[in-house]
């Protein structure tokens, strides 16, 4: 429990307990976590105290269920709803959760992908600076924890590309923290697309009524010539870290060697494709506008955006789909006129996004067992069909004090206006 007010708690008494019902659909697992509404009967399973907290603290208390405790072990397969009164000189409060009982003899599992962005969050102006990617890149920087967390899984990554491009235009200048990161980039095996560089508004974009999307059309100014000289042993050009990307578009090759002839004291530049360049494992095509802001009209014209040999594909929330709630469970694939989607899960993605912004592992595990829960009932409207979550942007990193927008569907179109008029306009993304 924290105490946010300017004055000591008192000694609270917290009593544990246990659904003996299981919640079976997902719109009633969100009428739980919203305002508590159980399914069944509610059964005490243990009991504590939280001593006083002082102004501006945080008190807890550590309730222990033995294992094999019969209200646990009669439970089958399932998603129940577990909860924690505490009561004490103030009223009485009930913060809820759920406890997973998977199916382990299930023959068949939903399948679920999971996207995760790799941004560095909202920047001003230009590109990141050499002391930024140190600070980033270091062992406990916040890029180093993003390609910690998804080492040894099958995310989607979707990067900025203007990260590796900000360490590249430095050269042999670059952090050597910065050079291993996108060492460590390059060598994971993980599926990956691009976001718009700087992780650009799409939206704004395709409500300007433009055809194509805005991108960067040099970096030149960025680059030293001290920095790209060819290295006088080989010839060729003076390490700048590992993924110094092709000398042309063509991303079949991780790390080809540039093309261009120079003469032994000139610089030789990459180009501004090998500045951006992800990786050989990258799917062209992919737009992910921010959550709730692409309405039918952008979508349209996202889907447009297909390359010679690739369909373009746009990320939509499932709750922005015609007919859809936050509660359901929607298949990854779906179509929207002639534009091809991939629905994310809004319930779990956003249980997942309030889990990665959380800091404190204990009250972070709350919203990892929401999102546990609502992909677990999603096997009943899609047993077999791929589910997508995403662990979307935050909205802390979109450097705007705007509420969110409403969100639009086929059914509800997306409002004219998608900034509020007294905020300033949002900074370019990093």
């Amino acid at each position: 429990m924290r105490n946010g007010t300017g004055y000591s708690v008192a000694a609270s008494d917290v009593t544990l307990r246990l659904g003996t019902a299981p919640i079976t659909t997902r719109a009633a697992l969100t009428a739980w976590l919203t305002d508590g509404t159980a399914p069944g009967r509610m059964t005490a399973i243990g009991t504590g105290t939280i001593d006083p907290i002082d102004s501006g603290t945080v008190g807890r208390t550590l309730i222990t269920v033995p294992a094999d405790d019969k209200a646990l072990t009669g439970l089958k397969p399932g998603v129940y709803p577990l909860a924690a009164t505490i009561a004490g000189a103030s009223k009485a409060r009930t913060p809820t959760s759920v406890v997973v009982v998977p199916d382990e003899g299930a023959k068949q599992r939903t399948p679920v992908g999971l996207v995760v962005p790799i941004t560095a969050g909202p920047l001003s102006a230009g590109l990141l600076t050499s002391d930024e990617l140190a600070a980033l890149t270091a062992l406990d920087g916040a890029l180093s924890t993003e390609l910690n967390s998804v080492a040894g899984t099958s995310a989607i990554l979707a990067i900025d590309p203007a990260i590796p491009a900000a360490i590249r235009v430095l050269g042999t200048s670059a952090p050597d923290s910065a050079r291993d990161w996108l060492d460590r980039l390059d060598a994971l095996p993980n599926e990956r697309f691009a976001l718009q560089f700087g992780d650009a508004d799409v939206t704004v974009q395709t409500a300007d009524g433009r055809s194509t999307l805005l991108a960067p059309t040099s970096l030149q100014s960025y680059m030293e010539p001290a920095n790209f000289l060819p290295d006088a042993d080989s010839g060729a050009n003076a390490d700048t870290g590992a993924s110094a990307g092709p000398a042309s578009v063509d991303t079949a090759s991780p790390t080809p060697s540039p093309t261009a002839t120079t003469g032994p004291n000139e610089p030789v530049y990459p180009t501004l494709e090998a500045l951006q360049y992800l990786g050989g494992n990258t799917r062209d095509a992919v737009t992910w506008p921010f959550s709730g802001t692409a309405g039918p009209k952008d979508v349209a014209a996202l889907g447009a955006l297909s390359t010679d040999a690739t369909r373009a594909l746009t990320l939509v929330p499932s709750d922005t789909t015609s007919g859809a709630t936050a509660s359901d469970a929607i298949p990854a694939h779906a179509t929207a006129g002639d534009a091809d989607l991939l629905v994310y899960d809004s319930a779990a993605s956003d249980a997942l996004r309030t889990a990665s912004t959380e800091e404190d592992p204990a009250v972070r595990g709350t919203s990892l067992a929401a999102a546990t829960g609502y992909l677990e009932l999603a096997a009943d409207t899609s047993p077999t069909t791929p589910v997508l979550v995403v662990i979307d942007r935050s909205v802390l990193d979109r450097a705007s004090d705007c509420p969110l927008p409403s969100r639009p569907s086929a059914a509800r179109p997306a409002p004219a206006a998608r900034r509020c008029p007294t905020s300033p306009p949002r900074p370019r993304g990093r």
